[in-house]
């Protein structure tokens, strides 16, 4: 005997039980985005919303800017920060290099980072951080990342130190809503390699969106 098969209409008691109202509530916030025409709208009762919704572009991760210039006169829109490395000996910028440039440019912040320095011989230790704001709105970021000074056999700069300070530099820039600027920090008497520098750039400022620019002087290049 063979099988029959029973075919038997479908009742409304067999049909899907209707989703709750919390569940419909998103169903029609899922539909009110992903269909951008008016009739849609209206078969779902709600208000026409289509000319003040607006889709907001995803950020996106930032790279580092290489400028020929010099980082004690930042150039760009908005709040600008310059960040330098400097060591944990001397209570003020001076010598050679970028740190001279810096105390030309911006001598409020000099003046500033002399007395915090003198306040407390711990600020001066690896890792720390010293931001002042100058009259002319530009934000100095001094990074004590560098051990000693002068010249030496030995490599000066504490890479450890320096990825804590960007890290504080970092979160100042969020902050602020500031753009960074800075020159290739680390490679002068610090000694340091500027690939590896450049790595820690990229996971403290850029993996964080903060628009970095690095100078380069001419005669440097």
């Amino acid at each position: 005997m063979s099988a029959r098969t029973h075919l038997r209409p479908v009742r409304r008691s067999d049909s899907p039980p209707a989703p709750a109202r919390s569940g419909r509530k998103n169903l029609w916030r899922f539909k009110l985005s992903a269909c951008p025409h008016t009739r849609a709208i209206a078969f779902l009762g709600l208000p026409d919303l289509s000319g003040a919704l607006r889709l907001r572009p995803p950020r996106t991760r930032r790279g580092v800017q290489y400028l020929t210039g010099d980082a004690s006169t930042p150039v760009g829109p908005g709040v600008r920060l310059i960040a330098h490395v400097v060591n944990d000996e001397a209570h003020s910028w001076g010598g050679a290099g970028f740190a001279r440039d810096l105390a030309r440019a911006e001598p409020q912040a000099a003046a500033a980072y002399r007395s915090w320095t003198i306040a407390s011989m711990d600020n001066l230790r690896l890792g720390n951080v010293h931001c002042v704001e100058t009259s002319s709105g530009v934000v100095v970021a001094s990074m004590v990342a560098q051990h000693g000074f002068g010249d030496s056999a030995r490599r000066r700069l504490s890479y450890s130190a320096l990825s804590s300070c960007l890290e504080q530099v970092a979160a100042e820039a969020l902050r602020r809503d500031a753009s960074v600027h800075l020159p290739k920090i680390g490679t002068g008497q610090a000694g340091g390699l500027w690939d590896l520098v450049a790595e820690e750039i990229d996971r403290t400022l850029c993996s964080q969106r903060v628009q970095v620019t690095v100078y380069t002087k001419p005669q440097d290049r």
